[in-house]
């Protein structure tokens, strides 16, 4: 588990790491990831998928989030395989998954 920024640039949801970083030696090996957050009191989120690594620099420049930093750096983009926003209504839990191809599933448990 390591802290993450990420931002969407466009539609894509991107993130990056420093150079020689073990996170980015992970994910050139095994890209896949989750990334979970906790934005609200009550309700969190995970977005699972592909890490893709961006190569090509003029787009490496689009995925950036506040500037590359000198010497460059490995700029990554997810490719989504599920979304997973989980929250609380009245008195249950309520959790609404998403996949490619498929509609979003309401699942409610007290």
């Amino acid at each position: 588990m390591s802290g993450t920024e990420v931002g969407f640039q466009g539609p894509d949801l991107s993130f990056g790491s420093t150079l020689n970083a073990v996170k980015a030696r992970g994910l050139r090996r095994d890209g896949r990831r989750a990334i979970h957050a906790h934005p609200a009191k009550d309700g969190d989120a995970k977005v699972a998928g592909i890490a893709v690594e961006v190569t090509d620099p003029e787009e490496g420049r689009r995925h950036t989030t506040g500037g590359e930093p000198p010497g460059g750096f490995p700029a990554f983009r997810l490719d989504p395989r599920e979304a997973v926003p989980t929250g609380v209504e009245g008195n249950e839990t309520v959790i609404r998954p998403w996949r490619p191809g498929r509609p979003v599933e309401t699942f409610r448990r007290t």
